[in-house]
């Protein structure tokens, strides 16, 4: 676990050795490498005094010291200023952002390791974080680096697609030449083409009225083992996510969203989105909605689950059966209900909340729970089918997993009798 730890008086030759492994370079400071261990404890007790703002210089700010701390061990430091001057705004961060950016490489290279910090600055000062908000990185499914404008981006396939209709279009001879038509013999006759431009007009500015401005979607990962599955599809349809792993991101994506008007981030899980669909046509729509309601029914009654959500639809990799989505709204409220729960507080009323399991109308298991809905193997299909969707998108409660593999034991049991 990776997490941030405040410098205390108390710390000892752990994070004295990782200071000396950290040497000054690229305008990085480090006033302690190679320092005397006799040495340390004073340089750490002026440290601890400047987050209490005592010893401070005319020109200093309050700042605080940091460890970056992994599984217990301190890999890094850095520290944070409380506040920011005027000239530190316009010289110092500004200066250093510059160059940093001039060598986009290096900055790259070291993201990781002060993300945490600029990310923490940003929320603790409004004017750092409007400097820095197109400075900051996040980093794709593919491992590179990103702004926010630049994940913002609308991929060329999007124009490519479009350009790709209107050819098919041509080809298939759906444009036709104007001012002609054919009469009921199949003749071509003459016709009167009429361009009413002011009501072509009117009907852009009604839509410009209208049309509801939509949110740009930004999908993002918080455990690329746990959400691999979710991964796989979204490189299959040539989508993209960036990597949030660490504690501070949720709080710090929702500052961007507060300041970046029409910007939404969404777990890779929060919802199936119609890229990974097949298209269907509307009796086919009617259809699935059928299934899903009757599977539906058989899915609560089989789970015990009246708060679950069911829907059936035609997803392109045919080798998923079932995914479970929870809506990014309600997953940051269980969090936070998580977060500050007392101990001993009873979290039950919470979980399953806001769950859609979605089966895919071509996978082999799901239509032979459709065609064999009283069969005498359904109730251990459809707990498999929850249990796999779940698996991928969070761990299965202790209780939850010995029933999943005591299932998956039964599962095997009977494929080798058959």
């Amino acid at each position: 676990m990776v997490y941030l730890q405040k410098a205390a008086l108390t710390d000892g030759r752990e994070v004295y050795e990782m200071l000396q492994r950290i040497p000054p370079e690229n305008g990085f400071l480090n006033s302690c490498y190679q320092m005397d261990w006799a040495e340390f404890p004073s340089w750490l007790a002026k440290r601890v005094n400047m987050a209490q703002g005592i010893g401070l210089e005319d020109w200093q700010v309050p700042s605080t010291t940091y460890w970056p701390m992994d599984d217990g061990i301190p890999v890094a430091f850095g520290s944070l200023r409380h506040r920011l001057t005027d000239a530190l705004r316009e010289a110092g961060i500004a200066y250093q952002t510059q160059q940093a950016r001039k060598e986009k490489e290096e900055y790259d290279k070291y993201w990781d390791d002060i993300s945490p910090f600029i990310k923490f600055g940003c929320l603790k000062d409004d004017k750092f974080c409007e400097r820095m908000n197109d400075y900051i990185l996040f980093k794709n499914l593919e491992g590179k680096y990103l702004t926010l404008p630049e994940c913002l981006e609308v991929k060329p396939t999007d124009t490519a697609d479009g350009e790709d209709a209107e050819k098919d279009a041509a080809e298939n001879g759906e444009e036709k030449e104007a001012g002609s038509a054919v009469d009921e013999n199949g003749e071509k006759v003459e016709a009167e083409v009429v361009t009413d431009e002011e009501d072509s007009e009117d009907s852009e500015a009604k839509d410009g009225e209208g049309a509801e401005k939509k949110d740009k979607i930004i999908y993002y990962v918080t455990d690329e083992q746990q959400q691999g599955q979710y991964i796989k599809m979204f490189k299959d349809n040539g989508m993209d996510a960036v990597i949030l792993t660490h504690n501070i991101d949720q709080p710090f994506i929702q500052q961007l969203e507060s300041k970046n008007e029409g910007v939404k981030f969404r777990r890779i899980d929060a919802d199936v989105t119609d890229a990974l669909k097949s298209e269907t046509d509307q009796e086919t729509e009617k259809e699935l909605e059928e299934q899903a309601k009757a599977l539906g029914e058989i899915m609560k009654k089989v789970l015990d689950n009246d708060k679950l959500t069911v829907k059936v639809e035609k997803l392109k990799d045919e080798k998923i059966s079932s995914v479970l989505t929870l809506s990014e709204e309600t997953r940051r409220m269980q969090d936070m209900m998580k977060m500050y729960s007392m101990p001993g507080m009873d979290m039950g009323g919470f979980g399953g909340e806001g769950e859609t399991l979605i089966l895919n109308a071509n996978h082999p298991l799901v239509q032979y729970v459709n065609d064999h809905q009283e069969g005498e193997n359904v109730d251990m299909i459809c707990e498999q089918l929850y249990d796999l969707a779940k698996i991928q998108q969070a761990p299965l409660a202790p209780e939850a997993m010995a029933r999943f593999i005591a299932r998956s034991n039964d599962i095997m049991m009977f494929l080798a009798k058959q």
